[in-house]
C-alpha cells in the first residue's frame, strides 16, 4: 500500500464503517431495551409466583440480565478506554498516516458530519 492510499484508507471504507456503526448503534439500543422488557416480565412472574426457589432464580437472572445490558451498552467505550491506555496503540494511531478520525467517527458516530462527508466522497469516487 502506498502512502497516498494509506492516508485515505478510512475515507475509502467509510460507507462500510458507517454501516457497521449504524448496526452497532441499533444493537446498543435494542438489546438493552429487550433485556429490560424480559427482566420486567421475570420480576412480574416472580411477584405472582408463590414458589420461593423459583423467585430466587428469577431475581438472580434479573440481576445478571441487567448487568449484561449495562455492559453491552458500554462495550465500545470500554474498548476505546482500554486501548487509549496502551502507548503503543496511541503511537501507532497517531503516526500511522491513517485518517483515524474518520474511522472512529464512522464506527461510533455514524451520523456525524465528518463521517457523512467521507461517505459522500467515497460514493463520488466510486461512481
Amino acid at each position: 500500500m502506498n502512502e497516498a492510499s494509506l492516508s485515505s484508507f478510512c475515507h475509502g471504507i467509510s460507507p462500510l464503517l458507517q454501516l457497521v456503526g449504524e448496526l452497532l448503534l441499533v444493537f446498543k439500543l435494542v438489546v438493552p431495551i429487550l433485556l429490560i422488557v424480559i427482566c420486567i416480565l421475570d420480576v412480574a412472574k416472580a411477584i405472582l409466583s408463590s414458589k420461593s426457589d423459583e423467585n430466587k432464580n428469577r431475581l438472580k437472572n434479573f440481576f445478571y440480565r441487567v448487568l449484561f445490558a449495562v455492559l453491552l451498552f458500554f462495550i465500545p467505550a470500554l474498548f476505546m478506554l482500554f486501548f487509549s491506555f496502551n502507548p503503543e496503540f496511541t503511537a501507532a494511531r497517531d503516526n500511522s498516516g491513517l485518517d483515524y478520525d474518520v474511522c472512529y467517527d464512522c464506527l461510533f458516530y455514524p451520523y456525524k458530519d465528518e463521517c457523512k462527508t467521507a461517505v459522500e466522497i467515497a460514493h463520488y469516487e466510486y461512481e
